[in-house]
């Protein structure tokens, strides 16, 4: 897992969102207009405190070993705050 090495929670949350900016970058380079994931539920809570515009498309389904994932949607824009660093 790429977050393993880092230590605090704020460290882990920048990881994230550069990795998220770096997939939306991609996918505006190339035409996209947005990114599609099956995550994990509780992912679609973090992108939303980073600041990314996700929504959930559907109802959350429930694996066999009981880890919940949904179909989630995010236009291919960097949160507020990132756009200001540029």
């Amino acid at each position: 897992m790429v977050l393993d090495g880092l230590g605090t929670h704020a460290e882990r949350s920048d990881c994230l969102s550069l990795v998220l900016w770096a997939a939306v970058d991609l996918v505006r380079q190339h035409g996209g207009q947005e990114l599609i994931s099956l995550s994990p539920v509780p992912l679609e809570r973090t992108l939303r405190q980073l600041g990314f515009p996700v929504r959930r498309v559907g109802e959350p389904y429930c694996e066999s070993d009981g880890r919940r994932y949904a179909m989630l949607r995010m236009p291919a824009l960097a949160p507020a705050h990132m756009i200001a660093a540029e």
